[in-house]
């Protein structure tokens, strides 16, 4: 089984540029044998002699779970397709099985500085690298149980990084499916076409069973822990009825007003439990309707993931200074300020606004009690500067946790508000944070929180962000590691090269190519690209850009041409060499949770790349169809044509004959041919002698498009003498 790039649709191949460094990856499945030799053939002729490795099947999951190796790609003269066979050898009885990975090279090579990589050049290469991370993840998943069953079961090397392990394939659309006819209905009636799609996966995606073993790990044990009723509220909203914002109501989905809540994974603690959260509610694409297989087997996920959305409400901090936070462990009741731990907070902000994106169309939602109440602990928290801080007693402004308050602020709408005197959720957040009001001249006590000052305090965080995106900024509100840059330079010191560099293990010093803090890193990227429109720039920084790059060259991505499996090991990791201080990337999981943490900044909220057209001509050189029959004619093709996009499609087919004349959809001249079929040929003649360019355009369903040309040579009829007929014969009569 070979990983395809979309589980959507599998014919669409992994991109990827000249010269790049990347595995090719697949997976064998119901081994019968100990051990299989592998071949892939990489020069493409059809014999398997280029390197043979010897792999091993796992005795608890039955398959050999990697059959990958690192491949650097080659030059090519076009874009275009470019499949590599790899054989399978059973070393029991010699039978061999073969599969195909789908690749498509762009004709390009990036630059080495890499301000001069163009955004289209830039989607390509973070697509390759969100690739790696993936296959990083999936071959270090270990801690593996059961097979062929819907409750198999294996995690991240660092428990704590498994649901953002699983989070990212998620995003990336590998959603989950169980082994076919191995769910325990309980009862429940699967959804309409439920099975079938399932079983799609499973036979399809190898990640699919990569994703259900992390889900079940996930939730094979839970604590299900009494709650307020106030913490079931089936409040969602607000609407503005012309006088005052009104909240509106929403009907709960069954089984959720019983006053309890659920921990999954059995984590009372809110740093995991807001991760499990985010990360789980991603599998509501695939499993809505459906019972869970392990832990709270029988349940509908949408109930389960309703009462882990209403246990993270019920850890909140009620009233104080720390109203709106949250600290370690539930905190029922009121809290001092320094009970609101916005180190913690920040994650139950990003396991909230997952359910709050995700779970609206399955019926979960988080209720407006604990969505609007975070605004009195991002209002108090708010230093001065602009900044937030670990707590609000009164530390220093630490990026880390300003990012978190972005996040908070765009979940609840503030960045698409208009600065004005409205209250805009005064059920939930009616008046001003004490301590806020100590900090700003102009704000009182118990004043109306409006959506003038959620507006300004959003834009001072983005403030703070904006003056100290690039500089160096070593240590946060308690010491940790804090800043995105060892010295606030993205490309860290270095522009002259594409892929990793440098061996440096401090990033002091700025010299490596991994200088970065990827916990600030994704605290902040998740901020931005909360709620729409995304953010697009901090101040001056095209901070996706910015990220993006980074992420590319520090991505461990060593290729020997000679041993394909040298550097293989780590391939597709990232570890944080900035550890000057205290770091969660640095000090714990490092390389694992760094990794699928940079899996997730470099996927795009948006995946928006352009179609790509692929054309051919046949004949490519005709003689001029003047002298008559079928001469001058060829056929175009555009079938091999797709989109990288496995959710978009391409619309339209457009050909114009002859470039010499100007392109017809820019002339707003008559289409020569348009089709929406990507099978449908276009048959042409050409009258007269020359040389003829082609144009192929693809128009996709965002109406983007993308060119190809292809060349057609006309050659001149042959040279026949001309007949001359004078018209007789004649008759000539006298007198006439």
């Amino acid at each position: 089984m070979i990983v395809p790039f979309s589980q959507k649709n599998t014919d669409i191949p992994h991109p990827a540029h000249e010269d790049a460094q990347i595995t090719l990856k697949g997976i064998v499945r119901n081994a019968t044998c100990g051990t299989y030799d592998i071949t892939w053939d990489v020069n493409r002729d059809g014999v398997y002699n280029d390197w043979t490795r010897r792999v091993s099947r796992d005795g608890t999951t039955g398959a050999v779970r990697d059959i990958g190796r690192t491949f650097k790609v080659p030059v090519v003269d076009r874009d275009q397709s470019y499949n590599l066979n790899v054989r399978v050898r059973n070393t029991c009885n010699g039978q061999d099985k073969f599969g195909t990975f789908r690749l498509f090279i762009y004709d390009w090579r990036p630059s080495n500085d890499p301000t001069l990589w163009s955004d289209e050049q830039i989607e390509v290469m973070a697509s390759m690298a969100v690739q790696e991370a993936m296959w990083y993840s999936h071959r270090v998943q270990n801690g593996f149980a059961e097979r062929d069953t819907s409750t198999m079961r294996a995690q991240d090397p660092y428990s704590y990084a498994t649901p953002l392990s699983m989070w990212q394939f998620t995003v990336n659309g590998h959603l989950p499916a169980y082994p076919p006819n191995t769910i325990n209905r309980h009862g429940i009636n699967l959804p309409n076409g439920w099975e079938a799609e399932n079983d799609r996966r499973w036979n399809e995606d190898p990640y699919a069973e990569t994703v259900t073993r992390y889900m079940n790990w996930l939730t094979g044990y839970y604590y299900r822990n009494s709650i307020n009723g106030a913490d079931e509220s089936n409040k969602h909203g607000y609407r503005w009825n012309g006088a005052a914002y009104v909240a509106l109501t929403e009907n709960r989905l069954p089984n959720t007003t019983d006053n309890f809540g659920v921990a999954s994974h059995g984590n009372n603690y809110t740093y995991p439990a807001g991760m499990n959260l985010g990360g789980i509610a991603t599998l509501l694409p695939a499993l809505a309707g459906t019972p869970i297989q392990r832990g709270a087997t029988g349940w509908l996920w949408e109930r389960y993931i309703q009462e882990m959305t209403d246990w993270m409400g019920y850890m909140q901090i009620d009233g104080g200074c720390g109203a709106g936070g949250w600290f370690y462990t539930a905190f029922n009741g009121s809290g001092s300020c320094s009970n609101g731990d916005f180190s913690t907070t920040q994650w139950a902000f990003v396991g909230l606004e997952s359910v709050a994106v995700v779970g609206e169309p399955y019926g979960v939602f988080v209720n407006n009690r604990h969505k609007y109440r975070v605004a009195l602990q991002i209002l108090a928290n708010q230093n001065t500067d602009g900044g937030a801080a670990y707590d609000s007693a009164g530390r220093p402004s630490d990026m880390k946790m300003t990012g978190g308050a972005i996040l908070a602020h765009r979940m609840m709408g503030s960045h698409a508000m208009a600065r004005d005197g409205r209250v805009p959720f005064p059920e939930d957040a009616a008046t001003v944070p004490d301590r806020f009001a100590d900090l700003r001249a102009g704000y009182n006590r118990g004043q109306a929180l409006t959506r003038q000052i959620l507006v300004d305090s959003y834009n001072q965080h983005i403030g703070y962000m904006a003056a100290t995106f690039a500089t160096r900024k070593v240590r946060g509100s308690i010491g940790w590691l804090d800043g995105n840059w060892s010295h606030g330079d993205y490309l860290c010191g270095n522009r002259n090269a594409i892929y990793q560099w440098g061996t440096a293990r401090n990033g002091a010093n700025g010299t490596t190519a991994r200088c970065g803090n990827t916990y600030t890193m994704y605290s902040n990227q998740k901020g931005y690209a909360t709620g729409q429109p995304e953010l697009t720039r901090v101040g001056p920084y095209d901070w996706r850009r910015m990220y993006t790059t980074y992420y590319i060259r520090a991505q461990d991505r060593t290729v020997n041409v000679n041993d394909p499996m040298a550097g293989y090991s780590t391939f597709g990791m990232v570890t944080d060499d900035y550890c000057e201080t205290t770091s969660v990337t640095c000090n714990w999981g490092s390389g694992f949770m760094g990794s699928a943490m940079s899996g997730l900044v470099l996927t795009p909220t948006v995946f928006n790349p352009k179609p790509v057209p692929l054309a051919t001509v046949q004949p490519n050189r005709v003689t001029e169809g003047c002298s008559g029959g079928n001469a001058g004619r060829v056929t175009f093709d555009h079938s091999a044509s797709f989109h990288p996009d496995g959710g978009a499609t391409i619309d339209a087919f457009q050909w114009d004959v002859d470039a010499s004349n100007g392109l017809w959809w820019d002339n707003n001249a008559q289409p020569d041919f348009e089709t929406d079929d990507v099978n449908a040929p276009f048959e042409h003649q050409y009258l007269r002698r020359g040389n003829y360019t082609a144009t192929l355009r693809v128009v996709d369903s965002a109406g983007q498009t993308k060119t190809t040309t292809v060349q057609v040579t006309v050659d001149a009829a042959a040279n026949v003498p001309p007949a001359v007929a004078h018209g007789g014969p004649y008759v000539v009569e006298e007198g006439q």
